[in-house]
């Protein structure tokens, strides 16, 4: 008995359609061939892997995605299950939508400052896809919000002050850190 040439068949694939930036999502598949099933490829973000897994006319084959870290685009991928006849078949593309849970890094560092002098200070930040805003709490009574790291304040009175600068990124998550500001008195000279 003569089969017929019949293009592998996939029969189930599993694999998050959502993910978190950075991490790690398993894709697993099933697949039936009336010859074997030889090989399986997964393409994703231009570069084809081959997939782990077993041959047979039923095979089963999975492969590990890291998703980007930089980037909040839907990312896709498509699977290709080849068999012993060279007959191969596509499946997908299929996607993912990231999300951005990682919180922005900020750093500050203890400043001293004069009283009564406009004086501009700052932290250090990163962050994995964006900076939105920093809310700058002086201590003081008064805050403010800017879009740089930096804010322009006079402390009018000497003494310590805690500084509190919280940052957003642009998907919403926060992060803040904590710096004391000595306002030095400028007029025991006078």
């Amino acid at each position: 008995e003569v089969l017929a040439l019949a293009r592998p068949n996939i029969t189930f694939i599993t694999g998050n359609t959502s993910g978190t930036t950075g991490d790690n999502v398993l894709i697993e598949l099933n697949a039936t061939d009336n010859g074997q099933v030889m090989s399986a490829l997964i393409e994703f973000s231009g570069v084809n892997n081959s997939m782990n897994g077993s041959t047979g006319q039923n095979a089963s084959f999975n492969h590990t995605l890291t998703l980007p870290l930089n980037n909040l685009s839907t990312v896709y991928y498509s699977v290709y299950i080849f068999d012993n006849e060279s007959l191969v078949t596509l499946g997908g593309p299929y996607s993912i939508t990231l999300t951005d849970n990682d919180n922005p890094s900020i750093t500050g560092t203890n400043q001293a400052v004069n009283e009564s002098i406009e004086s501009t200070l700052s932290v250090t930040t990163s962050d994995n896809i964006a900076i939105d805003k920093f809310v700058w709490d002086f201590g003081d009574g008064t805050n403010t919000t800017t879009n740089t790291s930096s804010a322009n304040h006079t402390y009018l009175v000497n003494g310590t002050y805690v500084l509190q600068v919280t940052v957003n990124d642009t998907s919403g998550n926060i992060n803040s850190t904590s710096m004391n500001i000595t306002v030095l008195d400028n007029t025991a000279n006078d």
